[in-house]
C-alpha cells in the first residue's frame, strides 16, 4: 500500500463520500472508498469505507467509471487532482 500513489479524488456532491484513485507501481489503477463522520467521539475525520484494491484497470479514467460504477453515493461525484 505504501507504493501506491494517489493521483484523482472524487468526492460525492453532499462531501460525505469520497474515493481515492490510486496508481500502483505497475502503471495500473485502483481505489479506496471514504466515508466522512461529522459528528463522532474523535470529531470529524474520513473513515476507510472499502478497499477495492483487486480493481485493476489500466487508465485513470477507467477507475473513476469503474469508482462510479460501484458506489452509488459517487455516481454524480465531482472529480479532482489529488
Amino acid at each position: 500500500m505504501d507504493d501506491y500513489v494517489a493521483v484523482r479524488r472524487l468526492l460525492s456532491p453532499d462531501k460525505h463520500w469520497r474515493g481515492d484513485i490510486f496508481r500502483r507501481p505497475n502503471g495500473t489503477f485502483g481505489f479506496w472508498v471514504f466515508k466522512h463522520h461529522d459528528e463522532d467521539v474523535v470529531g470529524p475525520h474520513w473513515d476507510l469505507f472499502s478497499k477495492h484494491s483487486e480493481a485493476v484497470v489500466a487508465t485513470v479514467d477507467d477507475a473513476g467509471r469503474e469508482l462510479r460504477g460501484r458506489i452509488p453515493e459517487l455516481a454524480t461525484a465531482l472529480s479532482a487532482a489529488v
